[in-house]
């Protein structure tokens, strides 16, 4: 590289081999020919690209865009809770007057030992309505 009149002119290596100007990739999985750059999988708007040798060994964090947590064993009825430092799988606690059913997939919340009385005359409708 030269500096002349303030432009800087030079050469940058054929991009056909594995050095690309000041970097250098993995032939495998980078190409360039006659000035094209090709990923191993041609990665583009419209593609799909498959992941299949993807594997993770640890749940990815919540500071990576994961939970955390390893889903995959979660006992029926948890939820992911947050935590102040990121999530953890518990279940809904069940306060007076409320039952909390946990199935495979599902919770089921519902009011228990509500009665709730009504004292004084009520509109000429309204048994009507609640008869039906």
């Amino acid at each position: 590289m030269t500096l002349s009149n303030n432009v800087i002119s030079g050469s940058i290596a054929d991009a056909t081999t594995s050095t690309k100007g000041i970097a250098s990739f993995n032939s495998t999985n980078f190409t360039a020919s006659s000035g094209a750059v090709n990923t191993i999988q041609d990665i583009a708007t419209s593609a799909s690209p498959q992941f299949t040798a993807l594997t993770l060994t640890n749940a990815l964090t919540a500071a990576n865009g994961g939970t955390g947590i390893k889903g995959g064993t979660a006992p029926n009825g948890t939820l992911l809770i947050g935590n102040g430092s990121g999530y953890a799988l518990n279940t809904l606690t069940a306060g007076s007057g409320v039952s909390i059913a946990n199935g495979a997939g599902s919770i089921t919340i519902n009011a228990t030992g509500t009665t709730y009385t009504a004292s004084g005359t009520l509109p000429p409708a309204l048994p009507a309505m609640l008869s039906r």
